[in-house]
């Protein structure tokens, strides 16, 4: 019996240094398994803040240009307000002239009809 009791015992200790064994390497991939993926992560890290400040510039560039047009867009607005200004003055003096020639040629063609009705003798002065 005794050497039953030995042999299990013997089992037991080779099953536990076994198992120690186990452990330790377990142990150890993980802490392998760790620093890779705290590698990993500060990998992406890096690209991730490179990508942030490229992204950033390539946004700063946009806007630098869309303030460009419409500043450019803002300068032909008011170029073409002047302009047209400057057209409806003139344009009112082209009516202030319109009318008084449709004036004049009002009062020409009553003249005229006064013209033929004396020269028909409808009335005499």
């Amino acid at each position: 019996m005794e050497e039953m009791i030995n042999r299990v015992e013997e089992k037991l200790n080779a099953l536990s240094e076994k198992i120690a064994a186990d452990v330790s390497d377990s142990t150890g991939r993980t802490a392998e398994q760790t620093a890779q993926m705290q590698a990993s992560l500060q990998e992406i890290s890096q690209q991730l803040d490179s990508m942030k400040l490229e992204l950033a510039e390539k946004i700063h560039t946009e806007d630098v240009k869309c303030y460009r047009n419409m500043q450019d867009l803002i300068k032909e607005l008011t170029v073409k307000l002047e302009e047209n200004d400057t057209l409806e003055k003139s344009l009112n003096t082209v009516k202030g002239y319109a009318k008084c020639l449709t004036w004049f040629s009002v009062i020409n063609f009553v003249v005229l009809v006064a013209f033929i009705l004396y020269s028909l003798g409808v009335f005499n002065f």
